[in-house]
C-alpha cells in the first residue's frame, strides 16, 4: 500500500483526530482492540491493531486517533522521500537539516517538528539499517 504523509495531519486515508469508528470504517478490516490499561506503572493507551496490514492506531480518552504506526510492508512517502527504502542514516541526514532537535534515542528516531518517527531494532549498532516501523503522531504526543 502506498501512503503519503501529511505531518501532524494524516497517513494515507487515516487522519489524526478521526474517531475510533471512523478509523475502523475507513480501513474496513478486522482489528484487535486493546483497552487502555496500566502495566507495571506504564500507561498503555487504547488501540486498534489491524494485523492484515500491520497498522496500530492509538486513541486518546475521547477515542480520537492520536498516533498511527505501521510496518515496512508499505510504501510511505513524505514529499519525494520513501521512508522504508532509505537507511536510518539517510533519514537522520535528510531530516536533521530542517529539524535541529531530531531525537535519536536508539532504537527510535523522532522528529517533533514533522510529527513522525521511525524504529529500527539494530539502530544503535548500525545506522545503515532500514527502518522497520514508521509512526505519525499528534502535537505534544511525546510530552506526556
Amino acid at each position: 500500500m502506498k501512503l503519503y504523509i501529511e505531518p501532524y495531519k494524516s497517513l494515507g486515508p487515516i487522519c489524526l483526530g478521526m474517531s475510533l469508528e471512523q478509523v475502523r470504517s475507513e480501513l474496513g478490516l478486522k482489528y484487535i482492540f486493546n483497552e487502555k490499561k496500566t502495566i507495571c506503572g506504564i500507561h498503555v493507551r487504547a488501540n486498534d491493531y489491524f494485523p492484515e496490514i500491520g497498522f496500530k492506531v492509538q486513541y486518546n480518552d475521547s477515542n480520537k486517533c492520536i498516533f498511527i504506526e505501521l510496518d515496512d510492508r508499505h510504501e510511505v512517502i513524505y514529499k519525494e522521500y520513501d521512508i522504508f527504502k532509505n537507511s536510518c542514516e539517510k533519514f537522520i541526514s535528510t531530516f536533521e537539516k530542517e529539524d535541529k532537535n531530531l531525537l535519536i534515542d536508539s532504537p527510535t528516531i523522532i522528529s517533533e517538528k514533522f510529527g513522525f518517527g521511525i524504529y529500527a531494532q539494530n539502530l544503535e549498532e548500525d545506522k545503515s539499517v532500514l527502518p522497520e516501523l514508521f509512526s505519525i503522531f499528534e502535537r505534544g504526543y511525546y510530552n506526556g
